[in-house]
């Protein structure tokens, strides 16, 4: 019997899971600093993109997010506030 090279269509789902979850774990593990060095090599003019509204924002408005590659939330505090705190008028 010869050795299967190639992948079903399950299998690549499946290792594909696994790697975003890994990813998403190794991310969640990083130091302040590291994480630091990703945001501003990410966002070299210390500003980022809302998801929600999309304005260009500074890096205080958006909630810290450890799982991001930036380690910032997608979304500012106005369009998505953390629970408990009612959005801005």
């Amino acid at each position: 019997m010869y050795q299967r090279t190639h992948l079903t269509a399950e299998e690549r789902t499946v290792l594909g899971r696994v790697k975003q979850r890994n990813d998403r774990l190794r991310r969640a593990a990083r130091t302040n600093d590291e994480i630091t060095r990703a945001r501003n090599a990410r966002h070299p003019d210390g500003t980022k993109r809302c998801n929600g509204c999309g304005r260009d924002l500074e890096f205080d408005r958006f909630a810290p997010f450890p799982r991001e590659p930036d380690g910032l939330c997608t979304r500012c505090l106005d369009c998505h506030p953390p629970k408990g705190i009612a959005p801005a008028p």
